[in-house]
């Protein structure tokens, strides 16, 4: 209000008195101090000026830095209030952009934890002996996955591409999409050779390729899964933090906003 707005006019006179004060005293050494050194002071002033003028150098540093905190400290608090103007300005758009953030996060959630459970649940539904074995995968449900793991890596690809996220978050999800990509190739090298069973133009070259990377695929497919799963949970994690951290910058923006004015 105005009591501060005159205060801030004053830090300028109260710097000019400080400077004032240094050259009075410094003045006053030659006119009221004998010039003897060894001499006694008879009177309190002079003991005052000699004090001050056997530590000048420490005050007036002293005074320098107290005269030039006084001057910067208006243009100090005009910055500040220059930036809470910029944040309060620009706090729409950071809701804005958390919204995006969250609702990414939401539908990546909503594409990989339901595809992470049904892998769990055809690998080892045998609870009496939970040995994952290769030869129990279908070869139709295999193609099925790579089919879905494909869908899934092109939404989350759509994704990075607006770049409505931060850096930690593309970072994050990015491996998502690669254990997504490579899940998803597993799942065909383990249908590949059904979906081109009976084919004419396949020769026994092809045939063998396609059945060595059936076995592979069975082989490698808990440990693909596996990967996915533990990238996911990787990001949904980073997603948190980040959002947690921008939720966190909103709040400090509404407390500066509500604050009474210094």
């Amino acid at each position: 209000g105005g009591e501060a707005t005159g205060a801030r006019l004053n830090y300028p006179l109260i710097g000019v008195i400080s400077v004032f004060t240094f050259v009075l005293l410094a003045t006053a050494n030659a006119m009221i101090v004998p010039l003897d050194p060894s001499a006694i002071c008879e009177t309190k002033m002079c003991i005052v000026v000699r004090t001050f003028s056997e530590y000048q150098t420490l005050t007036g540093a002293g005074l320098a830095i107290f005269a030039a905190y006084i001057a910067a400290r208006p243009a100090w608090l005009q910055l500040q209030k220059m930036r809470l103007q910029q944040d309060i300005s620009a706090r729409s758009a950071i809701v804005e952009r958390l919204k995006v953030m969250e609702k990414n996060g939401r539908e990546m959630e909503k594409e990989i934890a339901p595809l992470m459970q049904e892998i769990w649940r055809n690998l080892y539904d045998d609870f009496e002996e939970p040995e994952y074995d290769p030869a129990s995968v279908n070869v139709h449900w295999a193609h099925d996955k790579s089919l879905q793991c494909s869908s899934i890596a092109t939404k989350l690809e759509n994704q990075q591409s607006r770049m409505r996220d931060t850096h930690k978050i593309d970072e994050a999800r990015q491996k998502v999409i690669d254990a997504t990509h490579a899940l998803g190739n597993c799942f065909s090298n383990i249908s590949a050779y059904a979906s081109n069973a009976g084919d004419p133009e396949m020769t026994q070259e092809i045939e063998d390729k396609l059945q060595h990377l059936e076995v592979i695929g069975r082989e490698e497919l808990p440990d693909k899964a596996n990967a996915l799963d533990n990238a996911y949970k990787q990001a949904q994690s980073v997603i948190e933090s980040e959002t947690s951290a921008i939720r966190r910058r909103l709040r400090q923006i509404d407390d500066a906003i509500l604050e009474e004015p210094k």
